[in-house]
């Protein structure tokens, strides 16, 4: 998690019950092996220079963790946005570049 990446994402809304009778359908074996909270804080200036610049920063808490997170332009293709991430966990030198 430490280091800086292209994220390149696909979002589908599909609803949850749904989704398991997909899985049923194709014959797809899952199991529950466990679950996870996050609470995220994004931050901009008062003037909203991040958002009008189409950037993001993120902080996360997750499973008692702080992650810090730059989410630079996006690009949009047909389907999917592709684009530059910087995170890292509080303290390491990857967030020190997302700040």
């Amino acid at each position: 998690m430490d280091n800086p990446n292209v994220e390149e994402e696909v979002k589908l809304r599909i609803r949850h019950g749904a989704f398991l009778d997909l899985l049923k359908r194709k014959n797809i074996e899952y199991s529950v092996i466990g679950s996870y909270s996050e609470r995220d804080l994004i931050f901009d200036f008062p003037d909203m220079r991040l958002l009008k610049n189409d950037w993001l920063f993120r902080v996360r808490l997750e499973n008692n963790e702080i992650i810090l997170t730059f989410k630079g332009r996006r690009e949009i293709f047909r389907y999917s946005k592709r684009r530059t991430e910087i995170e890292g966990t509080l303290g390491s030198e990857s967030a020190l570049k997302a700040l």
